[in-house]
């Protein structure tokens, strides 16, 4: 069973944590990884060829060229063109660390079912858009480009979709009448009997009463009020006629909502205050002013 169903990690197995965590330590350590991958033999100057380069120190996934080459009249001068090593993948321009993008991929690349934004975000430490973004690009990277559909016979795992059909179309006049004895027998037996009666009467279909029950026992209490007293329908059970519940209090508090108001003790909101006469000029209308006991000692 071994060579037929080889395990998914059985030639190129994913680190564990704690490997990934002390190889890739920080943004130096990922830079160094990928300039490895697009410099297998050691750094290349894309302009002038020349081996010889310094990285940044505020940008390790930067190196600058330290060879020398010769202009249109033969002079050697120095090249100092930089180079990223991100340049051309999904992280160029990039304004995150470099190591939250190694992270992101080993946490795709090691949970079975992936791994969704919203789970992602917080492992990161980062807004859900940007963590959203990441999960795209990486997506659009493991895409191959030379694949080819699928074709003939094409064997699939099992899989469930939680969806019983009428989750898909909706809740549709057509399903309803393809289900209508399965959906009588989810009804109430007085609801049942009332709605075969006017489904009868009336010559339709008992989705239609079933959709407007109401109306249609109105219609028939208007027109044909004999006939209405002759079914005799029982409501009891059919919540389309029940009365509203009034919901009291299980316990009602003996302490009243308010305190009792002390005798002559009047509202604070009912207070009426009188406007002062307009002709009458303001400084007759306030009170005298006392005079101090320093006054009245020395008259």
């Amino acid at each position: 069973m071994g060579k037929l169903f080889p395990t998914r990690w059985k030639h190129d197995g994913p680190p564990s944590i704690e490997t990934f965590v002390e190889t890739f330590r920080d943004d130096y350590a990922c830079a160094e990884y990928l300039a490895k991958k697009r410099w297998p033999d050691g750094f290349v100057c894309p302009h002038c060829g020349s081996r010889k380069a310094w990285r940044l120190e505020s940008r390790p996934w930067l190196f600058e060229c330290a060879g020398k080459k010769a202009d249109e009249d033969g002079v050697l001068s120095p090249c100092r063109k930089q180079t990223s090593v991100i340049a051309g993948t999904i992280m160029q321009g990039t304004h995150l660390p470099l190591r939250k993008w190694f992270l992101a991929a080993y946490l795709m690349a090691t949970y079975s079912n992936s791994i969704s934004a919203l789970q992602l975000q917080p492992k990161l430490g980062v807004s859900y858009k940007t963590a959203w973004l990441l999960l795209h690009k990486l997506r659009r990277a493991m895409v191959n480009p030379e694949r080819m559909r699928l074709s003939g016979t094409v064997d699939v795992d099992e899989s469930a979709i939680p969806f019983t059909y009428r989750g898909i179309v909706g809740d549709t006049t057509q399903w309803k009448k393809e289900h209508i004895k399965e959906i009588m027998k989810m009804c109430h037996p007085n609801k049942r009997q009332i709605v075969k009666d006017l489904a009868r009467f009336y010559r339709v279909h008992r989705v239609e009463v079933l959709d407007n029950l109401v109306l249609w026992v109105d219609r028939l209490r208007e027109e044909e009020p004999e006939l209405f007293r002759r079914y005799g329908w029982d409501f009891s059970g059919v919540r389309e006629f029940e009365e509203p519940r009034e919901y009291m209090r299980l316990k009602r508090s003996k302490r009243p909502v308010l305190a009792p108001r002390r005798p002559g003790e009047e509202r604070l909101t009912g207070r009426r205050y009188s406007k002062p006469d307009p002709l009458i000029p303001r400084l007759l209308a306030l009170p005298p002013l006392r005079r101090s006991a320093i006054a009245l000692a020395a008259e």
